[in-house]
């Protein structure tokens, strides 16, 4: 009886050991595609508006500019102004004597003047308006003639830009339309379009703009900035973000890779709208809200390959 019992559990063992190697080589098989899936990040449509955009030159530029200049020629005897000075209105500026006075002044002794204090011979030239100066072209000592150009004088409510739009984009301009102005250290400033001057830009065969800013600022003239215009929008798009649409080498094919079935990547062909520096608009097919897209790891995907959504 012993024996029989011995027996019998021999037997079992034996005819257990192939399913137990069995379910084991199972597992190792399950694991090892588990770890073979690609580890992907999933995103979703929206919907929004999208638009598209150029930036195109713009410089600073004072439309009304008050040139101070000499009403007399003479020598200038004083120079009470310099660049980026703050002037008001009447504020002496610059003294000028005429080459007779000068010639007078130096030859004869004080005692011979009226006044022997007095500047004789000279002139004294004041600013017209209140503003900030933006060059000086003479100093104490020069020679100058009459009507010669002493300095300017802006006032920085004035300052404006031209904008330089080449002809293609003409019809997208209207006046009153805003315009972004994108300075070099990175500050944005809203602008109006007032008007299209005359005559265009001959280096660049630009229709010329000028930009009005919607707040007062204080700029040099001349300065280099950019106008940011919108070329197209839309109002209402599908959108996704530009890693999760992908092309072929020759950019004539789009597709992004749909997650179904939480395990399988399926290659859905789309077609493009808008295209910006961060969102992709979707003209077709249309795609349900629910619909998971690969955003991250769906580059060199295949189609219906086997994925695990990274969470």
């Amino acid at each position: 009886m012993n024996r029989l019992s011995h027996g019998l559990h021999v037997l079992t063992l034996l005819m257990a050991g192939p399913l137990l190697m069995q379910c084991s080589g199972n597992s190792a098989s399950d694991t090892a595609q588990s770890l073979a899936r690609a580890q992907v990040e999933v995103t979703h449509i929206r919907r929004g508006a999208i638009q598209d955009s150029v930036s195109l030159s713009a410089t600073t530029y004072f439309p009304k500019k008050s040139v101070v200049a000499a009403p007399i020629s003479g020598y200038i005897t004083s120079t009470r102004v310099r660049p980026g000075m703050h002037v008001t209105a009447n504020q002496a500026l610059f003294t000028l004597r005429t080459r007779e006075a000068s010639t007078l002044k130096t030859n004869l002794p004080d005692s011979l003047f009226p006044n022997p204090g007095d500047d004789f011979g000279s002139v004294t030239i004041s600013a017209q308006i209140a503003g900030s100066v933006i060059d000086v072209s003479h100093y104490q000592g020069d020679y100058v003639q009459e009507g010669a150009q002493l300095c300017t004088v802006v006032h920085p409510e004035d300052l404006s830009f031209k904008l330089f739009v080449p002809y293609r984009y003409h019809s997208l301009m209207r006046s009153g339309q805003h315009i972004r102005i994108q300075l070099a250290d990175g500050r944005n400033l809203w602008t109006q379009v007032l008007q299209q001057m005359s005559l265009a830009d001959s280096l660049s065969q630009s229709a010329v703009y000028l930009l009005k800013p919607a707040q007062p600022v204080v700029l040099p003239e001349g300065l280099r900035v950019s106008g940011i215009l919108i070329t197209n929008r839309q109002e209402s798009a599908q959108l996704l973000p530009k890693d999760a649409v992908l092309s072929n080498e020759t950019m004539d094919s789009f597709w992004v890779m749909k997650v179904v079935n939480d395990t399988l990547a399926i290659k859905v062909p789309v077609q493009q709208g808008i295209v910006n520096d961060q969102m992709v608009a979707i003209t077709r097919p249309v795609f349900s809200p629910s619909d998971r897209i690969i955003i991250s790891g769906n580059y060199g995907l295949e189609d219906s390959a086997r994925v695990s959504i990274f969470q």
